[in-house]
């Protein structure tokens, strides 16, 4: 072999054993430090996906905390207008208490044709039904009485509040004026 061959030889054999060594450092290179480099690769495109996950549920959190603090507000409304009707309601009904009763007397029964005519009654001042120690005593008569009598006239109304209230007794009684109810229908 002539020095030229050999020095191609030596050449192409040094090339060849270069390659050989750059493989074996590139196929090392790919097997140790690239794996590694691809599991943290991995590993932050988890965790961007978990931040990700994380940010979304941080909204519907956000959404739904806002819609609570709405509901609430609403509900806060809600409360503080049923507190104003109730005091409303309270203030009705201490007004009602400080007032004395009024009681109310129905005389027949609704029918077809038939009015409601309204009469005062109350007892006279010497009656029976004013004195504690007359069988005849009825605290209500201290208050106002009314009475609903169901006739078809005016004095039919007169007739039957005289039946039902006699002046013996001691009531003094007042039909009052007015358009009577008329009834209708049955429903009454």
């Amino acid at each position: 072999m002539s020095s030229a061959q050999f020095d191609t030889f030596t050449f192409m054999l040094s090339a060849l054993m270069a390659t050989l060594m750059l493989g074996l450092g590139v196929s090392l290179l790919f097997r140790v430090v690239v794996p590694p480099m691809i599991v943290r690769l991995f590993k932050v495109a988890d965790a961007e996906k978990g931040y990700l996950e994380a940010a979304r549920e941080g909204l519907v959190v956000r959404n739904r905390l806002r819609a609570l603090q709405a509901e609430s507000q609403q509900l806060e409304s809600q409360r503080s207008r049923l507190n104003s009707e109730v005091q409303a309601l309270k203030r009705q009904v201490a007004a009602a208490a400080s007032r004395p009763p009024d009681f109310i007397h129905e005389i027949g029964e609704a029918r077809i044709g038939q009015a409601k005519h309204v009469a005062r009654v109350a007892a006279t001042s010497g009656s029976p039904l004013l004195k504690p120690s007359s069988e005849l005593y009825n605290p209500i008569w201290r208050h106002l009485n009314l009475a609903e009598i169901w006739a078809f006239t005016p004095d039919e109304a007169a007739n039957q509040l005289d039946l039902f209230f006699p002046d013996k007794l001691g009531y003094q009684k007042h039909l009052l004026e007015g358009q009577p109810t008329r009834v209708l229908d049955r429903s009454r």
